[in-house]
């Protein structure tokens, strides 16, 4: 089994996906913005292995999950 990728959420996306380019020398693609103002970024290693990292306004996120009645909060300090 192999895992296709890990999904990390950010406060400050561009801050984070500089650190794993500068220190990690990750090969970054566009960023993908939707219409409801969610961003990511996917990093791809030498080894293979994929990240991405992910932003969404916490507001808007809490609205979508209200929404859809499904609860989950992640927060990394």
């Amino acid at each position: 089994m192999k895992i296709e990728h890990i999904a990390a959420w950010c406060n400050d996306l561009e801050k984070t996906k500089e650190f794993f380019v500068k220190f990690f020398e990750a090969r970054s693609n566009e960023k993908y913005v939707n219409k409801i103002g969610f961003e990511s970024y996917f990093l791809s290693f030498d080894s293979g292995a994929r990240l991405e990292l992910m932003h969404m306004d916490p507001l808007a996120i809490m609205v979508i999950t209200m929404k859809d009645s499904v609860l989950f909060i992640l927060q990394f300090q």
